[in-house]
């Protein structure tokens, strides 16, 4: 009689940047949830929170720390300055060949990148997870390794994300894992391109890769000219009422003529001076245009 085949548990585990989850008690009034007492908090952070299955939130916790040291001290800081550091984290049971080891860690890792896209969609604020710790277990035996993509470390901004957010988030996440994006080409260089941004540090490089993000959305197959097909389009789809895609179709009417003028080289504040806007509030409210959008159309 064959022997059972072995079984391998893989797990892996992102390691999110700056992030924080709050708890409202009322709209106005909120607090980080890794400063109130453990027996108040409204989620159990340690055990974690399923965000889609397979996928979880969770504080980090000493053994997370324990297992990542080893590897780079330069990357010790991330997980072992507080063990209230938040993870991401994904396990599957599979059988032990290297196919199909292999196999699960891509699947994983997709897990843990479409959490990620969702977060980005889901509200402003940065977030990553470029750093994963793979622990894998058959019987008594445990390896680690780590993977790591490099990321600006001038991105010091934050991400914040409500208890009351959370069932919401999951259902973004649910959507973001299941988009095949080989057959979805329009929306696969629109989400590289809004991805990328999160890395750029100048504004005027964000708003080019904004712009080439809604013309991948909109002007695929338009014969007529993009700036006259994109503020319309985005107008149509997002505003609510009339006034609203006034707005919208005015501000992606400048953005695009801003864009132009950086590209060819021109001072992008002559056209700004005569509008409402500076150059970061404009490249703000079109990054929320372009996140809302990409968010009815995931």
């Amino acid at each position: 009689m064959a022997s059972p085949q072995t079984k391998l548990k893989i797990t892996g585990i992102g390691i999110l940047s700056r992030f924080y989850i709050m708890h409202y008690r009322n709209k106005d009034v909120g607090m980080d949830i890794r400063g109130m007492l453990e027996k108040d908090r409204p989620v159990d952070l340690k055990t974690g929170i399923e965000i889609i299955p397979n996928l979880k939130i969770r504080f980090a916790s000493k053994e997370d720390s324990d297992v990542l040291a080893p590897f780079n001290p330069s990357l010790n800081s991330i997980i072992h300055c507080s063990l209230n550091q938040y993870v991401l984290e994904s396990t599957f049971e599979v059988k032990d060949n290297p196919e199909t080891s292999a196999e699960t860690q891509r699947h994983i890792s997709h897990i843990i990148n479409s959490a990620v896209q969702a977060l980005r969609l889901f509200k402003a604020g940065y977030v990553d997870a470029n750093t994963i710790l793979w622990i894998s277990e058959r019987n008594t035996d445990k390896q680690t390794s780590l993977s790591s993509e490099p990321h600006s470390s001038d991105c010091l901004s934050e991400y914040s994300l409500a208890t009351h957010e959370i069932t919401e988030l999951g259902e973004l996440a649910a959507k973001t894992l299941k988009i095949d994006l080989e057959k979805r080409k329009s929306l696969r260089i629109a989400l590289d391109r809004f991805n990328r941004a999160y890395y750029e540090e100048e504004n005027e490089d964000k708003l080019i890769d904004y712009i080439i993000a809604f013309e991948a959305l909109f002007s695929s197959g338009q014969r007529r000219p993009q700036h006259a097909v994109i503020p319309v389009a985005c107008a149509m789809l997002l505003g609510k009422s009339e006034e609203e895609r006034q707005q919208i179709t005015r501000l992606l009417d400048l953005a695009y003529k801003t864009r132009n003028h950086i590209v060819h080289g021109s001072d992008c504040h002559e056209i700004l001076k005569n509008s409402d806007y500076e150059l970061e509030e404009l490249v703000t409210d079109v990054e929320d245009a372009l996140r809302a959008s990409l968010r009815k159309l995931v």
